[in-house]
């Protein structure tokens, strides 16, 4: 996959080629994408170590940073994928659910351990794999320029070909 920078506003009003970001196919609608910038530091995650009430912080507390909206061309394929992979994520997690729960009816018996651990190994796996299969989204210092990430060498492509036309006229 290849990354390509555009202008900030370009991304955020969708004016970009109408070529599939991931694919490369023609695209025939856009999809808004959001990503949190800034954030909390790598500090901020030793929360989980705390145990229950680690958590609860972690849960009720919001992030900071301020969230990138932008709008970028799919085609029907890289939609009908995304929404496959984000269904099987909402079954692992389903899985989680009803495997802590027979955990717990069955008294806490080692077999419904194991089924607690490939529940969310589950749960990580798609995670991971909805995460391959996405664009990443980066705003540089000057708050300017949009990298993405994870896109269709055709895309970038065409896009590179378009910033390069402009600049000579």
């Amino acid at each position: 996959m290849a990354r390509v920078s555009v202008f900030v506003d370009d991304a955020v009003r969708g004016t970009l080629p109408m070529l599939c970001v991931r694919d490369g196919a023609p695209a025939d609608r856009h999809t808004r994408l959001e990503e949190r910038m800034g954030g909390n530091s790598v500090l901020w995650f030793l929360l989980v170590f705390f145990g229950p009430l680690g958590w609860l912080v972690l849960l009720l507390l919001p992030s900071s940073g301020e969230k990138l909206t932008v709008r970028l061309p799919v085609c029907a394929d890289t939609i009908a994928r995304w929404r496959k992979l984000r269904r099987d994520r909402v079954v692992a997690l389903a899985a989680v659910g009803v495997a802590v729960a027979l955990l717990l009816v069955s008294h806490l018996a080692i077999g419904m351990w194991m089924l607690v651990a490939v529940a969310v190994v589950a749960v990580f796996v798609t995670h991971w794999r909805l995460s391959l299969d996405g664009v990443g989204i980066d705003l540089d210092a000057s708050r300017r320029w949009v990298t993405l990430t994870g896109v269709s060498p055709a895309f970038a492509h065409v896009v590179e070909a378009e910033r390069q036309a402009a600049e000579r006229h």
